[in-house]
């Protein structure tokens, strides 16, 4: 986690501050857990990109936490996100782009049961944020809360 840790301020100072009340022990998952998941929120918010091209980058990202990408895949992956980080302006949320490899690596670095917790949570916020970009696509505002249900 050395290193990321600066990185982390960067992307969310409030975040990196309550951490500390956190037990030592949890820290590292919930660090990189969030590192990844602000990763993917900031490829679903980037609207100076294509909305099928965000789409399509952010299912690549949950393939790569999921550990389904092929090689092939996850280099593809990358290579869009430097691209994508040189553009951003948040000069934090481009850093965190560009080294989202090594948050992948510190998911690995994780014990088992740690990794598939982080795992399991960023699948359900990626199919959230996918999900968010496919309909308000379509419904550009919410009139009434029913219209989520669907």
């Amino acid at each position: 986690m050395k290193g990321l840790h600066q990185l982390l301020s960067a992307v969310s100072r409030s975040f990196y501050l309550s951490m500390r009340f956190l037990p030592c022990e949890m820290r590292p998952g919930v660090a990189v857990g969030y590192l990844l998941a602000r990763a993917t929120d900031t490829v679903a918010d980037t609207v100076d990109m294509d909305l099928k091209e965000r789409l399509a980058l952010l299912k690549m990202m949950g393939a790569a936490v999921a550990g389904d990408a092929s090689h092939e895949a996850a280099a593809t992956c990358f290579g869009r996100l430097g691209v994508l980080s040189s553009v951003q302006k948040h000069r934090g949320e481009g850093e965190l782009l560009a080294r989202f490899p090594e948050c992948l690596a510190l998911l690995e670095a994780l014990p088992p049961r740690e990794q598939m917790l982080v795992r399991n949570v960023l699948a359900t916020i990626v199919e959230g944020q996918a999900w968010d970009l496919e309909y308000f696509v379509e419904h550009p505002s919410v009139i009434c809360p029913e219209q989520l249900e669907h």
